[in-house]
């Protein structure tokens, strides 16, 4: 199996494809959760973080417009 491109993925992701944006999750979702644990929240816990970062990448992921970013990721 070939690896798809990000790109590919938001593009499969924006049309309904359920595995494209887990693959996505998969990919970036230890880059979350590394820069989730740097930042304390007063009152809050880690994973407060994490999932405000998972929704911040969804929303990322499903307003992508590659025509609009001129090639930027």
């Amino acid at each position: 199996m070939t690896e798809r491109s990000d790109e590919r993925l938001v593009q499969l992701t924006q049309t309904g494809d359920k595995q494209a944006e887990d693959e996505l999750f998969v990919r970036y979702g230890g880059m979350v959760r590394r820069r989730a644990r740097r930042f304390f929240l007063v009152g809050g816990e880690t994973e407060d973080l994490i999932q405000e970062g998972m929704v911040g990448l969804h929303r990322a992921i499903v307003s992508y417009d590659g025509e609009r970013e001129n090639g930027r990721s």
